[in-house]
């Protein structure tokens, strides 16, 4: 890719250790983002593959506890993507819509999708399968069943936040991180913040070296 116009935004290991990236396309007016899957070639290198596009801000990449479903994220088009993922392939196939938002308040209307909640951002699953997604500029979480229904919304004390992570020792404190914007006027934009929630996630997965 252009790296004039494109740069790395969002990324997790998968489940057998390959790191996957997703990339962030300025000035942000064309859907050339894509999904790459790099791993170890054995001799101190990377192989990667381009696994999806049709992205402007990649974000909110996770897998089902099972690891037979990749969801993805992009951020404008206000929805979260899922396929079907063949670990040992590394294939991807059955691509759908997992959940999509309206792009504002005004817009929505039974049967357009979700309502506004601001706009998809970073996420994490939990033990459940749940998706667990950080709403910028609507200033909550949402956290999203299999099928697609929002069970759960957490509201931040900003506006702006942008991952989750789970951690402590029964992985049922949530982390979640925030945007700081110049000049902007929210005192708590740009903190860490944690909470305890009723479900444990799923532990942070590594890059095998090998």
């Amino acid at each position: 890719f252009d790296a004039g116009t494109t740069r790395f935004n969002d990324g997790k290991c998968d489940p057998l250790g390959r790191l996957w990236l997703g990339t962030l396309y300025e000035p942000r007016n064309r859907p050339d983002a894509a999904l790459y899957a790099c791993e170890a070639d054995g001799a101190g290198g990377l192989t990667v593959v381009t696994q999806a596009s049709g992205a402007v801000i990649s974000n909110g990449l996770d897998w089902s506890p099972d690891g037979r479903t990749v969801y993805w994220a992009d951020t404008p088009s206000h929805a979260v993507r899922a396929w079907d993922w063949d670990a040992g392939t590394n294939h991807l196939s059955r691509p759908r819509v997992f959940v999509v938002f309206a792009p504002k308040p005004a817009d929505w209307a039974p049967g357009c999708g979700l309502p506004y909640g601001g706009r998809p951002d970073g996420a994490a699953m939990d033990a459940e399968g749940h998706y667990w997604v950080a709403m910028m500029d609507g200033g909550c979480l949402h956290r999203i069943a299999p099928d697609g229904r929002i069970v759960l919304t957490l509201r931040t004390p900003m506006a702006t936040p942008t991952m989750p992570c789970f951690g402590g020792d029964d992985l049922r404190t949530l982390y979640l991180t925030s945007l700081a914007r110049d000049g902007g006027s929210d005192p708590a934009a740009g903190g860490v913040f944690h909470t305890r929630v009723p479900v444990p996630g799923l532990p942070v997965r590594t890059f095998r070296e090998s």
